[in-house]
């Protein structure tokens, strides 16, 4: 049978037998196992529970099961594993069974005597299950050990001798007045006698091996052989402190193993919640933080795998970090450099153009050269446009009353300044005005053209040819017609 233990932030709080069998695990009224917090599901898992261990089935809730700072759906919960339900942690362990055995339900065969030899002595229990320990067989002095373990013996021996001598006074009295044994009696002692001899020497064999299983760390083992002992002799005062020791040591181990089971608990919760911050900071590609998260996992828990995986990867994409880095850099230099040759050869544009392009390479500003190209796109920029306040604004007077002139300014300051936005603005009102004034005067040219004037509607193709851009569709339409005029 299992004992299920449930801690929450380091406290215990839920300790439970569990026979095999299923259980459902959420904090419905109607599970089995009740687990009261908003993180968990109203029906968050299935545990199975056999004899040495119980597994853990996920239910379908968003906060999945945890085992050694691992996700998954299902995990093997046994001593020493725990598993995290957030915010709890699910320890187990195995119960040992133990058996009393009580003198007065043994059964001793094959007891006879011979010639000063012991004899061989088997000890039954009525109906014993297939696991108890096997028939103890050979002699009571074959396996005595040291001088010191033959003298406690001797002892214990002398004690139940002189309780059956006590009980051989009382019941050995006759029933005739001449104070002659009776009939009864004579019958009855020497069965006494021998299952008195039997009960002491299982008494003192089994606090002999009591004695030796204690020396050799077997504490379960000793506390029921000496419990054994005790039941067939109940004076022995050794015996009783044996056992009392052996119950204190036990209750110590049990202490410690919880301890254990806590500080496991705790250890689990703190990598699992280190662990998540360094996959955080992998997919920030902050990977010193990552490398750095990782290791203080490894120093709860150095055999952790993923947390070794995790820090070797940190530290080859620190490298390979490292490396791109450089590569970007010697390519911001020499952009840096070509474009510096631009702008001193009096193409500023050009410069700023491939400023631009370097900048790209580096979008999350890693580098100082980033920065720096950054100031002098700012600056050619800002010196461009005050060259071009001038034309911008000679071109603003010229709109209205020669804005084929105000064009032909604009034109000049965005070949200068193509970032210009005043400049940019005022190119589309005079484009507008222009285009408006050309199909004015090309409409005029086709209907003069309808009347048969051709000479009138070729004068205004060619007044229309001026004022149309040249790159548009409109100034091709009359360049078209005005062939026509040749």
């Amino acid at each position: 049978m299992l004992l299920l233990t449930v801690f929450k932030d380091g406290r215990r709080i839920m300790e439970r037998k569990l026979p095999p069998g299923e259980y459902v695990l959420g904090r419905q009224s109607d599970c089995d196992i009740i687990l009261e917090d908003r993180q968990v599901s109203r029906r968050h898992a299935r545990m199975t529970a056999f004899e040495d261990r119980a597994t853990i089935e996920d239910l379908g809730s968003v906060n999945r099961l945890i085992q050694e700072g691992k996700e998954s759906g299902s995990a093997t919960l046994d001593p020493g594993h725990p598993v995290i339900i957030r915010p709890f942690t699910l320890t187990v362990e195995a119960q040992i069974k133990t058996e009393r055995v009580e003198a007065d339900k043994t059964i001793i065969l094959g007891s006879r005597e011979t010639a000063g030899i012991d004899p061989p002595t088997v000890i039954l229990k009525p109906n014993a299950p297939s696991n108890d320990p096997q028939p103890l067989i050979g002699s009571p002095f074959s396996k005595l050990g040291p001088l010191g373990e033959k003298r406690t013996l001797l002892y214990t021996l002398a004690g139940l001798a002189a309780v059956a001598v006590g009980m051989m006074l009382v019941f050995g009295a006759g029933d005739g007045s001449d104070g002659s044994p009776s009939k009864t009696v004579d019958m009855t002692r020497p069965t006494q006698e021998k299952e008195l001899s039997q009960v002491e020497r299982m008494a003192a064999i089994n606090l002999v091996k009591g004695k030796q299983a204690l020396e050799s760390g077997r504490l379960e083992e000793a506390a029921d052989l000496l419990h054994r002992a005790a039941v067939a002799a109940p004076g022995n005062e050794e015996i009783a402190n044996l056992l009392a020791q052996v119950q204190d040591l036990l209750e110590t181990k049990r202490n410690e193993r919880e301890r254990l089971q806590r500080e496991q608990a705790v250890m689990a919760e703190e990598t699992g919640r280190l662990m998540s911050l360094a996959a955080a900071a992998i997919n920030d590609q902050n990977f010193d933080q990552a490398e750095a998260l990782a290791l203080e996992v490894l120093e709860l828990d150095p055999s952790h795998q993923q947390a070794q995986d995790l820090a070797r990867f940190a530290a080859e994409s620190r490298q390979e970090a490292a490396e791109t880095l450089q590569t970007m850099e010697r390519s911001l230099s020499e952009a840096l450099s070509r474009g510096r040759e631009l702008k001193a050869d009096g193409k500023p544009v050009e410069a700023v153009s491939v400023w631009e392009e370097a900048r790209l390479l580096d979008p999350g500003l890693r580098s100082e050269l980033t920065e720096k190209i950054q100031e002098l796109i700012d600056g050619t920029r800002a010196e461009q446009r005050k060259l071009a306040l001038p034309r911008v604004d000679k071109a603003k007077n010229l709109l209205k009353s020669d804005p084929r002139q105000a064009f032909k300014e604009l034109r000049e300051v965005l070949t200068t300044d193509p970032w210009n936005t005043e400049a940019g603005e005022l190119m589309e009102k005079v484009l507008a005005r222009l285009n408006s004034e050309a199909k004015k005067l090309f409409d005029q040219g086709l209907v003069l053209e309808s009347l048969g004037e051709r000479r009138k509607a070729c004068a205004k193709w060619a007044e229309a040819l001026k004022s149309a851009p040249e790159d548009g569709e409109l100034h091709r339409q009359i360049e078209a017609k005005g062939s026509m005029c040749d």
